[in-house]
């Protein structure tokens, strides 16, 4: 299981939340699991898909050019 503090975003692995945050020092309270944490569904997204260095417009165009040839 992960565990993310929410003071400063560190990241721990185990089955339980440490007592304490190794970087902020924050106590346990302030950690949620990975699953919960608001920004977790948007990283596994973005892992999945490979970056291809171009963005939405960019794509956009592309397929306008093709459509206009």
């Amino acid at each position: 299981t992960g565990w993310v503090c929410l003071n400063c975003g560190y990241v721990y692995h185990g089955t339980f939340a440490p007592k304490y945050c190794p970087v902020c020092e924050h106590e346990q309270g302030w950690f949620i699991r990975m699953e919960l944490a608001p920004y977790a569904g948007a990283y596994k997204r973005l892992k999945k898909k490979p970056d291809t260095g171009r963005t939405r417009a960019g794509n956009r165009e592309e397929e306008i050019m093709k459509k206009t040839t």
